[in-house]
């Protein structure tokens, strides 16, 4: 079994297409975007080795940038000054929603609230060692956070408000665990990230993280996300 797989990897090689291929994510990126992508990797690469990294905001795209991973899928933020470098293709959208516990002052509030209704209460906020200070910051008293599991959790314990991918709080939404905060500064449309697929453009991306052969008529990568 070990040769089949071996004729097959060497197979996809000779028609042109990568025997590997390191993809690296934001952690803002849905699972079931990641999941249905690999998924279909499986089908239509069968003896691709694969390595995927979910990485805290800004990481995916300093993977990219030094050659560690083909192909990163980021936020908008993550692509800041380094445009000349990257090409990004997109491919949508993640909702963001401000949240605190049902046992937090902030919840007690009509929606609309006001900015000086924030003032004394403390925002938990993402953090990344590769890229600048959290620039959406409403009030002075903030914990940053590199973790979404953690920030998910302080945010159930009542520690402070935040702003958080709204998949990865949608059955504490439903269950009454967490409120959704509607803020008078945060217009619905503001409460979204574009997410991007990326690669170095000094490196154009092979058949599997790019396009099919002609011949065989295989998908782009992108249009799996």
């Amino acid at each position: 079994s070990r040769v089949d797989h071996l004729k097959a990897r060497a197979r996809s090689m000779a028609e042109g297409e990568e025997p590997e291929l390191v993809i690296a994510a934001s952690v803002v990126t849905p699972p079931d975007v990641l999941s249905g992508m690999l998924t279909a990797l499986s089908t239509l690469y069968p003896t691709l080795k694969l390595t995927v990294f979910v990485e805290e905001v800004g990481a995916a795209a300093q993977l990219v940038v030094q050659g560690r991973a083909d192909l990163g899928i980021v936020g908008r933020l993550s692509l800041i000054g380094q445009e000349d470098m990257l090409a990004a293709t997109y491919v949508g959208l993640v909702d963001i929603v401000a949240v605190a516990s049902r046992s937090h002052p902030l919840s007690t509030l009509q929606p609309g609230i006001p900015d000086d209704a924030l003032d004394d209460h403390r925002q938990l906020v993402p953090t990344s060692s590769n890229l600048p200070r959290y620039p959406n910051r409403m009030v002075n008293n903030v914990w940053e956070l590199a973790d979404l599991s953690l920030r998910r959790r302080l945010l159930l314990e009542g520690l402070g408000w935040g702003t958080i991918p709204r998949h990865t709080v949608a059955d504490d939404l439903a269950a009454g665990r967490l409120t959704e905060l509607i803020l008078a500064a945060r217009p619905k449309e503001a409460m979204s990230i574009p997410l991007y697929a990326i690669h170095r453009r000094d490196t154009p991306p092979g058949p599997v993280s790019q396009s099919s052969s002609p011949r065989r008529r295989r998908p782009r990568l992108t249009s799996l996300l």
